[in-house]
């Protein structure tokens, strides 16, 4: 009797740790990457024959990037979405989007979002005091890609040679 007992109790740790499923289990991993093709903008894009600025084209390629980098699009975005060339004609390489949520005067402060297109520099400018203002001091949060800023010091445009300023930006129209 205690031999089958004990049979019985060594086919049943047989049994049970026999079904144990040994295998290290791993998490699925989805090993398919997504290839996304690099954003380019041209100048056709922008203007029409006589050289006109098209702003419409100039917002559908501002949504196709925000689309791009899964930035949220949501209903009443397009209409917000501010745009200027610098009446330069080079908007794919010199030029400026952006949509306002905030503008508080009295309070002086705002939210925005400022877009740049890949390759596009933003005009060279300043903030000035007037009429009871101070001059506008800004931060920027760059979410894509990289931005390199110039300003007031020592010239370290060497340092950059990857960086090439659009002739358009030199001359005056």
């Amino acid at each position: 009797m205690k031999k089958r007992i004990l049979i019985n109790a060594l086919l049943m740790f047989v049994l049970f740790t026999s079904c144990n499923n040994k295998v290290e289990k791993k998490p699925m991993v989805n090993t398919k990457e997504v290839v996304k093709t690099e954003l380019k903008f041209t100048n056709d894009q922008f203007y029409d024959k006589d050289g006109k600025f098209l702003e419409e084209k100039a917002k559908d390629a501002l949504i196709e990037m925000l689309e791009y980098h899964n930035y949220p699009v949501f209903d009443g975005l397009r209409e917000k979405i501010w745009l200027t060339d610098y009446n330069k004609g080079d908007y794919a390489n010199l030029g400026l989007a952006s949509v306002m949520f905030v503008n508080n005067e009295d309070d002086r402060y705002m939210l925005m979002d400022i877009f740049l297109l890949p390759g596009q520099m933003l005009g060279e400018h300043m903030h000035f005091a007037a009429e009871n203002n101070p001059a506008k001091m800004e931060g920027w949060l760059i979410r894509h890609g990289k931005s390199y800023v110039a300003g007031v010091g020592e010239n370290n445009r060497d340092q950059f040679p990857q960086v090439v300023v659009p002739k358009t930006h030199w001359t005056v129209r």
